[in-house]
């Protein structure tokens, strides 16, 4: 019998990679005058591909490298690894116009056009050395682009930019061009977590590094065995002699995987796919180990009837119990953090949608609960929907510049209540006019609050929005559809293309907000810069044109004892969607 703390440390480990530092040496030659992303379209055509190991580079998030140049160098970090140049890549130029200047570039495609790429450049005057070996790294992790001197990551910096469109890098490549030629040498770092070849076919064996050759009743033994080698990448394991051979890579540069033909054997690389080494270790673990119980952590429950199931069922149950106990808090709202673990309290938490973290502030009050994101968050997609129960309202939060932190509720005007709903939207807008392209292009991401759709907006009428039970009103003069606010992570601070001026009618859902206890504060990561826009003559606003006052968004969900759970202590089933329904009228 062994203790399920035993199997679950056992099937974290059956998934945990290793580390590997591979170095490779090339030469790239002269591309030709004028040859770069910025003019070329087919530019991966000119570039060397790194990738001689069949690295998993999508997991890769730095590169350090040495480069022997006397201008123009060249790395090219592409979402294509077949070379397909209209793939998104970013490019990273030391020694640009004549060893003066140092850039980033990212590109959307191959078109050319102004629009399809951004260029960000700095001054760095005799960067590259025509003699001599010099050291850079660069990073792109969480798709901020940052580069420097030396081999130490995040040390040194130089420039960096935050791309709010990020993508994978699955291809890296370099060139030199402008009559330039260059040698490298390229690192691949030394934390790598990819995915090389994983469990080969019966009879073959790898030719690689022996670290040690033992015996083993089992392919389990043997894997155990290489976990106390830092430097195992897997193993050579002989069913019929119970041989196993610890492998390693060494310090020769690996082309692949090399194995050959023979009688018996079968190797393992580890691998980050699960399912694969999943069903590879089923059989030996379930001969290995059977156990009677198996804690679910994301259930924080036991469960005990496993009897009557067969070992391998239980095995899997149990690898996926390891599995998910990272995730063993992977709530996926407010509303799921509150009905756990007794009713938390008010605060900060992360969620997870599509297994990536979102850092939200969860303020449970009375029948209502609100959701508040950080604009740290910013790489994260938002899936909105898990994050309100209904779109009848919104709070929102305002902080000063002082520290002064308030909230009130908006929502549409009474007269449209019945008819429309508000929008929440996640860098989208869907059938309401979108934020104003000019600050949209240089913010994003963005959170959307739509009021009225463009059915009801592209109207000469009474329109506007309700905050703190007083309708706030303007007649759209020339059917313009604007009704809406925008919430602007702005991860590289940009100050918008048109910054706009308050009035009484936009400034009051700012104006009716009442004082937060500091209790009840928010850090200042979930205040985002914004816009709103009304009409046709309504107005234009953004956070600058009001001293930079920062806005939260509170997407609101019900939580009274009947919302999702059963009712409690004998509680009645009542819900309350009410806000207020004061009679007062603000016109413009």
């Amino acid at each position: 019998m062994v203790l399920h703390t035993e199997i679950l440390m056992l099937c974290l480990h059956v998934f945990t990679t290793r580390g590997v530092h591979i170095m490779n040496t090339l030469s790239t030659p002269n591309s030709g005058n004028g040859i770069s992303s910025r003019r070329t379209h087919d530019i991966m055509k000119y570039s060397t591909d790194i990738n001689k190991y069949n690295l998993d580079l999508s997991v890769i998030t730095s590169l350090m490298y040495e480069v022997k140049a006397c201008k123009d160098a060249f790395v090219l970090l592409s979402n294509s690894d077949v070379k397909n140049s209209s793939k998104p890549l970013y490019e990273i130029q030391f020694g640009n116009n004549f060893n003066r200047k140092s850039r980033i570039l990212y590109r959307i495609n191959d078109s050319l056009d102004a629009g399809s790429r951004y260029m960000q450049f700095i001054n760095s005057r005799n960067i590259l050395n025509c003699n001599v070996y010099l050291p850079f790294w660069i990073s792109w992790a969480g798709g901020k682009i940052t580069y420097g001197t030396g081999l130490v990551v995040a040390e040194n910096t130089l420039d960096s930019w935050i791309n709010t469109n990020q993508f994978a890098v699955n291809g890296i490549e370099v060139y030199t061009s402008f009559s330039e030629t260059g040698d490298w040498k390229i690192h691949i770092e030394d934390k790598f977590a990819g995915r090389f070849d994983s469990c080969s076919m019966v009879n073959n064996k790898a030719d690689m590094v022996v670290v040690d050759d033992i015996q083993c009743s089992s392919h389990i033994e043997c894997a155990t065995h290489c976990g106390v080698f830092q430097i195992c990448m897997g193993y050579n394991f002989n069913i019929a002699s119970n041989r196993c051979e610890i492998l390693s890579f060494g310090s020769e540069v690996v082309i692949d995987i090399p194995h050959h033909t023979e009688a018996g054997w079968k190797y393992l690389l580890f691998n980050t796919n699960i399912y694969e080494i999943v069903t590879f270790y089923v059989t030996d673990l379930s001969n290995y180990c059977y156990f009677t119980n198996c804690v679910y952590p994301w259930k924080r429950d036991r469960c005990s009837a496993f009897r009557m199931f067969p070992p391998q069922v239980l095995l899997i149950t149990c690898m996926m119990s390891a599995i998910l106990h990272q995730y063993s808090e992977g709530y996926s709202s407010c509303q799921e953090i509150y009905q756990s673990n007794n009713r938390n309290p008010s605060g900060e938490y992360t969620v997870y949608h599509s297994n990536k973290s979102i850092r939200v502030y969860c303020s449970f009050e009375e029948s209502w609960g609100y959701t508040y994101i950080s604009k740290a968050s910013y790489g994260t997609a938002v899936i909105m929907s898990k994050l309100y129960s209904t779109r009848k309202f919104v709070k929102t939060r305002i902080r000063w510049s002082s520290g002064i932190q308030k909230e009130v509720t908006v929502e549409n005007l009474l007269s449209y209540q019945n008819s429309s709903t508000l929008y929440f939207g996640y860098n989208s807008f869907t059938s309401y006019k979108g934020p104003r392209s000019s600050n949209a292009n240089i913010m994003s991401p963005y959170i959307f609050l739509g009021f009225l759709p463009l059915s009801l907006a592209t109207n000469n009428n009474t329109q506007g929005y309700r905050t703190a039970g007083v309708d706030y009103t303007f007649k759209n003069c020339d059917r313009n559809p604007n009704s809406y606010l925008t919430f602007y992570y702005n991860p590289n601070n940009a100050y918008p293309g048109k910054v706009g001026s308050s009035n009484t009618f936009m400034m009051g859902w700012i104006d009716r907000s009442s004082s937060l206890a500091s209790s009840r504060h928010m850090s200042a990561d979930f205040y985002f810069d914004w816009e709103m826009h009304m009409g046709g003559c309504g107005g234009f606003m953004t956070s600058q044109s009001v001293s930079n006052i920062g806005a939260a968004l509170g997407l609101p969900f019900a939580i009274s004892p009947c919302d999702g759970v059963d009712c409690q202590n004998g509680g009645n089933c009542v819900s309350s969607e009410s806000t207020g329904t004061a009679a007062a009228d603000v016109k413009i």
